[in-house]
């Protein structure tokens, strides 16, 4: 689309932040101070706090669009309530002849851009004059409504679809709390037993002597770290895999549909159930696998071992300075709340109703990011 090219700080007023005093700031008090670590998340437990006299000109309020120029390039509108503009971190307005909304997708289309005018050096910086003389295109108003509208609604559907997603969590979670309870306080008074009571199996992924970075090779067998494992689900990398050969000498790492791979290195309670897709799998060597007794569901304890109380548990046991560590010990040691095998058979049909919601879920999400990002395509590029 030949649309004119204007410079970005034609068509908008780009005002910076103040540098408020660190020293001067405090966890609680009359107004809160915007930073870059408050864009895009707008969570009051990372605010800090001005007492002191300030020029109402530094104060946001609920829609402005707000710009980070330090680290990770973001844009959003503010939803937080009212506050003080922190540096590096400018706000947007547009002029009487551009449309807001507009204005704000254009912009996020240019982030990668944006990032590449940073000046790197502990952080990624990006000027003000680079901002303000950012070219872009400016249809006319009446095309920027309809493209802002367009966006809008797609934006929405999206956001809808995600949302629903985070509800089905919720509902796993609220599910497993009210037949279960708190599984370390243990309200309902069920019997503990060591995890490794509940096990045929702990293992431990393989050692470096056991598997070299020549090992590795592109679309063979998978082999599953803790990098693989988000949110209870195996993202497996093709290009670290390894032989079938190197596969046939790791026996004792070979996993089994049914069995639960958890992280056991740097962010703990990473757990999934190893499905019929990822059976014949490999257990990577950051990576620990559990192969429950016939009496225990897998996915009565996958969800136990992901539970935010059990994740507690963990860092507080697990080893190392620099990054958290499991060992067999450790693991063995977990105690683990043991209802009977009805109850958890139960759960484990409300699970399995819920993932073929999360799917359906999931699917409508990606058909809706989808088109949101072909219409970006179709309108800024």
């Amino acid at each position: 689309m030949n649309w004119k090219k204007v410079k970005l700080g034609e068509i908008c007023e780009i005002f910076s932040g103040f540098a408020w005093s660190a020293k001067d700031f405090s966890p609680h008090g009359h107004i809160p101070i915007i930073r870059i670590q408050n864009i895009g998340k707008n969570g009051s437990e990372e605010f800090v706090y001005w007492d002191k006299n300030y020029d109402s000109k530094y104060i946001i309020k609920t829609n402005d669009i707000l710009l980070s120029l330090s680290g990770s390039i973001k844009i959003d509108y503010w939803k937080g309530i009212n506050g003080l503009l922190n540096q590096r971190i400018v706000k947007i307005t547009p002029a009487k002849n551009v449309e807001k909304k507009w204005l704000f997708w254009q912009i996020g289309k240019f982030i990668k851009k944006i990032e590449g005018m940073g000046k790197l050096a502990l952080v990624n910086n990006v000027s003000l004059g680079d901002i303000k003389n950012l070219e872009i295109p400016l249809p006319e108003l009446a095309t920027q409504k309809h493209i802002a509208e367009v966006l809008d609604k797609a934006d929405v559907l999206r956001q809808q679809n995600r949302q629903l997603l985070t509800q089905y969590d919720e509902l796993l979670q609220s599910t497993f709390i009210e037949l279960f309870g708190d599984p370390v306080k243990n309200p309902k008074g069920w019997e503990v037993r060591r995890l490794g009571d509940i096990c045929d199996n702990i293992q431990i992924g393989p050692f470096g002597s056991l598997l070299h970075q020549e090992d590795y090779i592109s679309n063979g067998i998978p082999l599953i770290n803790p990098i693989n494992i988000i949110k209870q689900k195996i993202v497996p990398d093709f290009n670290l895999t390894v032989s079938e050969k190197k596969f046939a000498t790791l026996k004792k790492y070979h996993l089994r549909k049914n069995d639960i791979i958890m992280g056991r290195r740097g962010e703990m309670g990473r757990c999934a159930l190893i499905t019929e897709k990822e059976d014949g799998w490999l257990c990577g060597t950051g990576s620990l696998f559990l192969r429950p007794k016939s009496n225990v569901n897998s996915y009565f304890l996958l969800n136990i071992l992901s539970s935010s109380k059990i994740k507690k548990l963990l860092e507080a046991e697990a080893q190392g300075v620099t990054m958290p560590n499991l060992n067999s010990k450790i693991v063995n040691n977990i105690p683990i709340i043991s209802p009977t095998s009805n109850i958890q058979y139960n759960f484990a049909k409300i699970v399995e109703q819920i993932e073929v919601q999360k799917e359906q879920a999931k699917k409508a999400l990606d058909e809706s990011d989808a088109l949101f990002e072909g219409l970006l395509a179709k309108y800024f590029n």
